[in-house]
């Protein structure tokens, strides 16, 4: 697959972003493309959200993290079939998670 170009990667990674900020409706966010020498992007950064204290995305349920990723990766899961994005990696936080976490 060849590179794609840096105005189709501005303008893929703005509707991805605006796509997390969507759906996840952020406390925090951090949203990056470290894409390098790929031919997808590569994406990684901080999502805090409301959502990951619902039902088996709450911290403490049996495989809450592997939910909370699967939660995200479906959200992009075509543009990881087409590899418009190479990778994703994100950490994932409640508010309050992430309020615990920046007062240390």
């Amino acid at each position: 697959m060849a590179k794609i170009s840096e105005a189709k990667d501005d303008d893929v990674f703005g509707k991805l972003k605006k796509k997390f900020k969507d759906y996840f409706e952020p406390t925090y966010f951090e949203f990056e493309n470290d894409g390098g020498s790929c031919a997808g992007l590569k994406l990684r950064g901080v999502i805090v959200s409301k959502k990951f204290d619902e039902g088996k995305l709450k911290k403490g349920q049996k495989g809450y993290r592997l939910a909370r990723q699967r939660e995200y990766t479906n959200l992009i899961e075509n543009e990881l079939n087409d590899e418009t994005v190479h990778a994703c990696t994100f950490k994932t936080f409640t508010p309050d998670e992430y309020k615990a976490k920046t007062k240390k």
